[in-house]
Formats: C-alpha cells, structure tokens, sequence
C-alpha cells in the first residue's frame, strides 16, 4: 500500500531461500494512494542448482524508490517468512 503521495517502485534485494542466496525477478509499480499484489519469481535452475524442492524459509529486503526520478525513499529490514 502506498500512502506516500509518490509514484513508487519496491524491489527485492538481499533474497535468500533456505539459506540459499537467490536473484529473483521482483519489481513492481505502485502509483500513489494505490495498492498491489505482485509476484516474486526464481529461476527454476537457481532452486535445483541448491537442491531446493520446497521452499521453507524466504528472507529479504525491500528497496522503495521514487519510478519518476530513481530517488531511493527507504530500504526495509529484513522480512523472514517461514511456510
């Protein structure tokens, strides 16, 4: 949810599933006083790669910048979410 008045895009950054470092695709645009739902994805060969069947744990950070002019407006701590 965006109630910062500014055309914001959130990024993943520092992502880890298992224990195992990953570079996911995560980008998503959230104009001002709007809301989304995104979907966070990982090569498939990067999960086989580190003997990943199921997913556990996920850990990362998000970085929120301003989509008009690329000013960084915060990096989040880190987010653990166990499944």
């Amino acid at each position: 949810e965006n109630n910062s008045g500014k055309d914001i895009t959130v990024q993943a950054r520092d992502v880890s599933v298992n224990g195992f470092m990953a570079d996911p695709s995560f980008s998503c645009d959230v104009p001002a006083g709007k809301k989304a739902f995104d979907t966070i994805t990982f090569m498939e060969s990067d999960l086989e790669s580190n003997g990943i069947t199921d997913i556990t744990t996920l850990e990362l950070s998000f970085h929120v910048f301003d989509m008009n002019n690329w000013d960084g407006i915060f990096d989040s701590d880190t987010v653990t979410v166990t499944f």
